[in-house]
């Protein structure tokens, strides 16, 4: 949730046209932090799964993660450097997409 918010915020600094440096480090703070709840649970999560191959599913869990720098850094070059707000907009999406994952996995 934490994610979703920061993004939101991001895209309102966007379109007010504030690019105040310490305003949008703080926002992408924020997001990272919401990011770090998500992945931290991954990993313990992973290894309950797979009790007698814990050293495979945290290879496998680290290679996701490699996985999403690459895929991001590719998407990141393919968008606008002039302003934020098509990151701010991929963001959003991300983040919205990791809740509805987690929301599903929550309920089973």
């Amino acid at each position: 949730v934490i994610t979703i918010w920061a993004s939101i915020f991001l895209l309102v600094v966007q379109l007010m046209k504030i690019d105040v440096a310490i305003v949008l480090v703080t926002i992408v703070g924020f997001y990272f932090m919401g990011t770090s709840f998500i992945w931290g649970n991954t990993l313990s999560k992973a290894l309950q799964c797979f009790p007698e191959h814990k050293g495979a599913a945290s290879a496998i869990r680290s290679l996701c993660l490699i996985a999403s720098f690459a895929i991001g850094a590719s998407l990141g070059s393919v968008f606008n450097h002039e302003s934020l707000f098509e990151t701010a907009l991929f963001m959003l999406v991300m983040s919205v997409i990791a809740y509805a994952i987690h929301g599903k996995l929550i309920l089973k």
